[in-house]
Parts: C-alpha cells; structure tokens; sequence
C-alpha cells in the first residue's frame, strides 16, 4: 500500500490572483468555471498600456539591466499585460517545480489554464491593472517588479511568491481612506482597496494601508478583516517588526528566507546542514529526517525523484512511505490510466481521480457532469440548479442565468446562491 501524507507546511500553489503571489486562490483548485484563456480573460483590454520609459507613462525612473528581464521574460516588458504576462509565467515555473503535489503536467498548461483554474479572476485582476496604469491612477514600479520576477525563482522554493517587492510593484495615485478601484491605486505599501464587490465592473473601495513598523498587527496571516503589515515588514508579539537577520523573534515572525533560532533570527540553512524544524532550510530543501525522529535530519532537497522525503515533495512528485522503517521517497504522481485516490491526485489539470480509483480525463462541453469533473474553462450546471447538468462555457456578457462571478466571461455576475443574474460586461474605463 502506497501512503501519501499532505504537509500544512508546504503551499498547495503559489499562483493567485492577488498582489503578493500567494494565497488559498491557486491554480490547484478545482477546474469549474472561469475562462478559458489568461491572455484576455473574455473581455478586452481598455488600452494597449504601452509603457515610455522616456515620459512619465506609467514607469518609475532607473530601470533595471535589460538582460535580466530578458532572461526572465524572453523580451523586456513593454505594457502592462506583457509584465503580468511575465509574472504569470515566474509564478507557474515556481508553482510547477516548489508546489506541493503540483498538478499542472508543466509550466505552459499553467499559464494556459490559469484563469480558467482562477475561475477568470486572474484575467480580471489583469484587466483592473491595465485600467488603473491606462487612467494615471498607478504605474508601473520597473525596480520593484524586476525585483518580484527575480524573487519568484523556482530556486527558491520556500519563499518564491513571498518577497516585500511583489506587493508594491505598482506605484498608485491615491492617498488613504481616499476612493479607488484596485489596489494597484493606493499610495500606501502594499494597502487594499476595501470593499470592491460590488457586482460591477467598477467597485469603488476606499485605500485601506497596513500597519507601519512598531504599530499593532493580528498575529497571522494578511486576511480580511486582519491587520496586517506592510511589506518588508512581519508581526512579533502584535507588532509590526522587521524580521532582519539578527532581530528578535517569537518561533515564526522572521523575514521570508530567515528563521527563529531560540529567539533570533538566523538566515535559511543550506542543503546538507543539520536541522530540527520544518522552517529552518532554504531553497529547494526541507528538513529531511523529522518523521522518524533520527539524530541525523538534515536539510534535503525534494524535487527530482528518488529524494528521500519525511511528508510531501514538491512539484509533480509525493512522499511514498510505504516502508515505514525509513524515509520516504519521492514518486512521480500519477497520470493518465494509472491508481490514484484522494492523497494521490493525478497530474495534468484535464485529468481526474474517477470513483473507481483510476486517472481519467475530464468531461468536456454539453457532457453530462458533477461539480468537479469538468475540463478547465466550464463550469457544471449542477451549480445552477440543472435536473440533466452538463458542461458548459461561461456566460457572454449581457447574459442571463449566472449566480457567481466564475460563470460569467466577464467575471462579473449580478446574481448569487439563491438568485440568478447577469453576466455584465467589463468597463473600459471608471467614472
């Protein structure tokens, strides 16, 4: 019997519609709904977003070496879309080779798929983007984006995603508590605009800026309704701190690529060295060792096959510890025609886990379905309360029927749960 054990330590995906790459939004949900296609999310772009470093159009001065972003990017960004775009593509490498029990058979399926697998919101928090840069409510921050791009390397797999950069890679326009239509537009680092679901193209927020170094914080992670800090910074004992090698800390509350070393904060240990924590280790390690309470755990790395492994691997990969009397090992998870089961998924986001135990493909347009079972870009009609549910795309615009944003191509629907809507079309430009 082959056993595979999840770990709460490891994120699932580190693709998400929001402003820092990370969140429970990844690319490894289910497949319902959404749109089929990330590059224009079913509605248009307002402007092309071209991007003169020469005029103020929407780029900060001092741009990096063009080199980097080619090697990142395979051409240096010239509009909004195209930096997403190049976004996108460092957050699915990442996703693809740190995830854990990543699902996506290679990088390109996640870049296709990823506003299907978003439910659209990916492709709409691009548009929003584009929209703010197209009205001079933001621009585009080219040292703090070039810096995000880096930081998202599939090197570094335990803190890809989570850089202070990302979060400010746009420079806003708008002061706080001041009206606003995406996050993008605020002044203040990494602040929200709150609340925006409004059933509408154009959901008025206001600025909301988390706390600044030395003011109070909740204790986890940034949530709705939680106080947070700005990024660079992390919460110790409710205070916003700064989490540097060397500061003081209380078991979690170091910088990304730091860890809490009997109260201090100590860089991320290499592969190979000793360790006694699922946080101490860097890069593509873990620490390697824990599940059998052995006096040699070491920092291990857990991404190619045939690594020894305590609880999970990252990428295509799962712990097999089907020998209980040694370390686990890592498997290639399985893909179509072969056993799988609930701790075992299937690779490829056109596969599934059939009842009977075995990797099939998903059910495609106009096929009868469950929620759950159908390809990337459609959505069951179970969801709509259907006798004969089948498979079917989003919603155009000005259609009616829809009870949630992911059934619309536009990503905004007028109904709810209980109610059914209209898929509204997306905005060009704001009042």
């Amino acid at each position: 019997m082959v056993t595979a054990v999840a770990a709460c330590s490891s994120p699932q995906s580190l693709v998400a519609p929001g402003d820092d790459g990370g969140g429970d939004a990844g690319l490894d949900a289910s497949p319902e709904g959404g749109v089929d296609s990330p590059t224009d999310g079913g509605v248009d772009p307002p402007t092309d977003g071209r991007v003169d470093p020469s005029t103020d159009g929407g780029v900060t001065p001092d741009a990096p070496a063009p080199e980097d972003l080619i090697g990142m990017c395979g051409a240096v960004p010239t509009t909004t879309q195209e930096w997403e775009a190049c976004r996108l593509k460092r957050l699915c490498e990442a996703d693809v080779h740190c995830s854990e029990e990543n699902l996506h058979a290679n990088v390109q399926e996640c870049i296709d798929l990823s506003s299907a697998l978003s439910g659209g919101e990916i492709a709409s928090d691009t548009f929003e983007k584009v929209r703010s840069v197209a009205a001079g409510r933001a621009s585009i921050n080219v040292a703090a984006f070039t810096e995000c791009l880096n930081e998202l390397s599939s090197a570094r797999c335990n803190t890809a995603g989570t850089a202070p950069s990302c979060p400010i890679r746009y420079t806003g326009t708008v002061p706080d508590s001041e009206a606003c239509f995406d996050d993008a537009e605020c002044i203040s680092p990494g602040a929200s605009c709150t609340p925006r679901d409004c059933g509408a193209s154009c959901c008025m927020g206001v600025c909301t800026p988390r706390a600044k170094l030395g003011q109070p914080c909740n204790e986890f992670t940034c949530l709705p309704g939680r106080i947070c800090c700005e990024p660079g910074l992390v919460c110790n004992l409710q205070t916003c701190v700064t989490g540097d090698v060397g500061s003081a800390c209380d078991h979690s509350d170091c910088d990304p690529g730091n860890w809490c070393d009997n109260g201090i904060c100590k860089p991320d240990l290499a592969e190979g060295a000793a360790c006694d924590g699922l946080l101490e280790c860097g890069g593509e390690t873990e620490c390697v060792g824990l599940a059998h309470g052995v006096t040699y755990a070491r920092c291990g790395r857990l991404t190619v096959a045939g690594d020894a492994c305590d609880w999970f691997c990252f990428g295509n990969l799962y712990c097999d510890r089907s020998n209980s009397q040694s370390l686990g090992v890592c498997r290639p998870l399985p893909t179509d025609g072969e056993a799988c089961s609930v701790l075992l998924p299937c690779v490829g986001q056109n596969e599934r886990c059939s009842d009977q135990g075995m990797c099939i493909p998903r059910t495609g347009l106009n096929l009868p379905c469950t929620d759950g079972t159908c390809i990337p870009g459609l959505f069951c009609t179970d969801q709509l309360g259907a006798a004969g549910p089948v498979c079917r795309a989003p919603f155009a615009d000005n259609e009616l029927g829809c009870k949630q944003d992911a059934q619309c191509q536009s990503h905004i629907c007028t109904g709810n749960q209980t109610t059914a809507g209209q898929c509204l079309p997306a905005q060009l430009t704001c009042p």
